[in-house]
């Protein structure tokens, strides 16, 4: 294995320009996160991190300012119409880190095609192999990678789907620009890329690790991963874009069923977020906080609960998926 993971530093090395470093960091990350989903990923998780460009900040030239993530993916050609200047460089600054995935469309008679993918991810400038903190959110981000890595992309004429894990966005494309026009999904998967990170660093890395923010969607994640016993099933829904086994346990124990249910999550993450944007405001923090707890409490909490205790009346339903 030693030897493997040798070989795998040299091409990280080779095919991106990396140091020494930084591409064992990889490698070991690697090596991990395929002891951490499984055997039956570790294609996906090699091949992943490889066809991923891991970016750290740097000093503007000529200055002492550092580069943003809107610089670094500008200079690289990796923003279109969608990218809002200020809320990139917001993002970056509030997760510590940034990722694109970007589609190489080409026009064709009949719509569109998807000719390759670019995958990007800016790191901070203060970037240390050494800290648990960077590894978190380098572990996070790659993570991010591996669950978009298996049916990325759909067009169907103007529309193009993108995936990454349970999260769908649709977008409509015409001649250059693309336009959101449906997100589902991303309370869930957030949730769960959280989680993981939470699990994942603890089991080898910091046995004290936190994340930072979105607390509530994670807690729900690890509760309906671990608690209910639904891990495996939210694993394969998110790595292989097939949610109909997930689908069939959320509809067959919720009174709305899975849609409402994803919808939910959705706004429960959303409303952490509008909180995070205020923490620097007092009173609209103030509001936003309250507005996420009523909304956990009141809805998340209760529909959360009937799931529970639907499940915990079944026997084993189907593999992977039993009572706790």
């Amino acid at each position: 294995m030693e030897k493997l993971l040798d070989d795998y530093k040299e091409r990280l090395k080779s095919t991106r320009g990396y140091d020494e470093d930084f591409a064992q960091t990889l490698s070991i990350l690697a090596d991990d996160l395929t002891e951490y989903y499984g055997e039956e990923y570790e294609t996906l998780i090699y091949d992943t991190i490889l066809s991923t460009e891991y970016t750290k900040a740097d000093l503007k030239k000529g200055s002492i300012v550092y580069e943003t993530a809107f610089d670094i993916l500008d200079k690289k050609g990796l923003l279109d119409d969608t990218v809002d200047k200020k809320e990139c460089d917001t993002e970056f600054r509030r997760n510590g880190t940034i990722s694109v995935v970007k589609p190489k469309l080409q026009k064709t008679d009949d719509g569109y095609s998807v000719n390759g993918i670019e995958r990007e991810t800016v790191l901070p400038y203060y970037f240390n192999s050494e800290n648990p903190a960077s590894i978190g959110i380098l572990a996070r981000e790659t993570m991010s990678h591996i669950s978009s890595a298996l049916g990325t992309y759909e067009v169907d004429g103007n529309a193009l789907m993108q995936r990454q894990g349970i999260r769908k966005t649709t977008y409509i494309l015409k001649g250059e620009k693309k336009t959101v026009v449906e997100e589902t999904g991303i309370g869930l998967e957030e949730g769960m890329l959280r989680y993981d990170e939470l699990c994942f660093m603890r089991e080898n890395y910091d046995s004290n690790y936190e994340p930072t923010g979105f607390s509530n969607t994670r807690i729900v994640a690890g509760f309906l991963s671990d608690n209910l016993g639904l891990r495996d099933i939210i694993k394969e829904a998110r790595m292989t874009k097939d949610i109909s086994t997930l689908k069939s346990v959320i509809d067959a124990n919720t009174t709305n069923g899975y849609e409402d249910f994803m919808r939910q999550l959705d706004e429960m993450y959303r409303l952490e977020r509008e909180t995070l944007e205020n923490v620097l405001d007092p009173e609209e923090f103030l509001v936003a906080s309250n507005k996420r707890d009523e909304f956990y409490a009141d809805i998340i909490a209760s529909n959360v609960g009937q799931l529970e205790a639907n499940i915990k009346k079944e026997e084993v339903i189907t593999s992977g998926y039993r009572k706790s």
